[in-house]
């Protein structure tokens, strides 16, 4: 009887075999299915958000009314829920380092904003359109800068106007000249 059994028992062995490496070579295909999907999904979300990018400001092409123009400015925007993760890294006129990063949806809800030197002002989006975000900087429940976001129509530039108002009163309007980096 130990004879007969030994066959079976090594059949159903190679069959148990067999299946286990059959769900692992589809658990494998699975896994580059999705992770394929992911990626193109990620080149989907980014062809249809023309913000999402590397940017880095042209200091020759922008212009500031207030405060000193930053000797170099990159922002790197990424698809995020609703909206966008931006975070900038600035080389300011004297030669300090600033960063800033947020998460923000499209929809006007405020974001709070943390930066080099801890929380900074709450900032709000809202998408004009499919090349356009508005802005809106607050202290407390004040918007006390705005900022209008505009890519080329070729996708390759990205122009910044900020306007905010100076200790006087008057407001001053700052232009920021972006290429977006290869």
């Amino acid at each position: 009887m130990s004879d007969s059994v030994w066959p079976v028992s090594n059949s159903v062995r190679r069959v148990g075999d067999c299946v286990r490496r059959a769900a692992l070579a589809t658990l494998a295909m699975l896994v580059v299915v999705a992770v394929s999907t992911a990626g193109l999904l990620g080149v989907a979300l980014a062809a249809s958000d023309p913000f999402i990018g590397t940017w880095v400001m042209d200091p020759q092409r922008s212009r500031y009314e207030a405060g000193d123009l930053p000797q170099s400015m990159s922002i790197v925007m990424t698809s995020a829920g609703q909206g966008i993760y931006y975070r900038s890294q600035t080389t300011l006129s004297n030669g300090s380092h600033v960063s800033s990063a947020y998460t923000a949806d499209y929809d006007g809800s405020v974001a709070m904003v943390l930066g080099t030197t801890g929380i900074m002002a709450p900032v709000s989006l809202r998408r004009v359109d499919d090349r356009t975000v508005e802005c809106s900087y607050m202290k407390g429940l004040r918007v006390v800068a705005s900022s209008r976001r505009v890519i080329s129509e070729n996708g390759a530039t990205m122009t910044i106007t900020t306007v905010s108002p100076g200790k006087d009163g008057a407001t001053s309007t700052n232009v920021a000249f972006f290429a977006r980096a290869q």
